[in-house]
């Protein structure tokens, strides 16, 4: 996303013209969360940033521990999870949902992760790791684009399917290996039939590597 920064700020006596630097460096984390790994040719493309710009803003972010480098390219590092722990709502429903996580890696013996939804990405925002099993690297923050993961089908399920087919009509439907669902039409029949099952599963379609299964946790009023 790539914000405008001809927007002020007004309060009773005064008025800010946003920082177009603060702006563009937001712009690039937002379009890392969403794509990584990235390469800075990518960045540059798709923001339409000067390639020194991109560097310089990337140098800076790895030189803070916020963005981590590897073969692959540019992540977000787990210096950023832990910034965002500190917002209440992700500290506190991760002490409510843990032991709950954790007696269910008991069961499955399986990776349990705590996804939330924000804006049209999938963030996990919490772990419970088995011992014997592919896991990810602790070290990057993930997320995943709503057409690829499990969760997205089940964050999809509880809108109305007008609301649903809007949504889906506005995702950049990114194709993350030759399992991913992008096309509108077969991503609403799998929503209608996660609706239907109360969870959902991927299989291969954010990673051929991976396959999960979500299921919704509501709060007292359904929520």
């Amino acid at each position: 996303m790539v914000h405008n920064t001809n927007i002020s700020s007004n309060n009773d006596t005064n008025s800010y013209v946003l920082s177009s630097t603060v702006v563009k460096a937001f712009d690039v984390l937002e379009y890392i969360a969403g794509n990584q790994p990235v390469s800075p040719a990518d960045i540059t493309k798709n923001l339409k940033l000067t390639r020194s710009n991109v560097h310089r803003l990337l140098a800076t972010f790895v030189s803070m521990g916020y963005v981590t480098k590897d073969d692959s390219g540019y992540f977000l590092s787990f210096k950023l999870f832990q910034l965002g722990n500190s917002i209440p709502f992700a500290r506190d429903i991760k002490i409510i949902a843990r032991p709950f996580m954790r007696r269910l890696m008991g069961k499955v013996n399986e990776n349990v992760y705590l996804n939330v939804l924000s804006g049209d990405m999938v963030i996990a925002i919490d772990a419970v790791r088995s011992d014997n099993h592919l896991t990810l690297n602790a070290e990057k923050i993930y997320t995943y684009p709503l057409n690829s993961c499990a969760s997205g089908k089940i964050f999809l399920s509880e809108l109305t399917e007008g609301s649903a087919l809007e949504t889906i009509n506005k995702l950049d439907m990114t194709r993350m290996t030759d399992y991913t669902i992008i096309n509108p039409s077969v991503l609403l029949g799998e929503i209608k039939n996660v609706k239907n099952k109360g969870y959902a599963t991927e299989l291969m379609e954010f990673s051929e590597e991976l396959n999960s299964v979500a299921a919704p946790v509501y709060d007292y009023r359904d929520k």
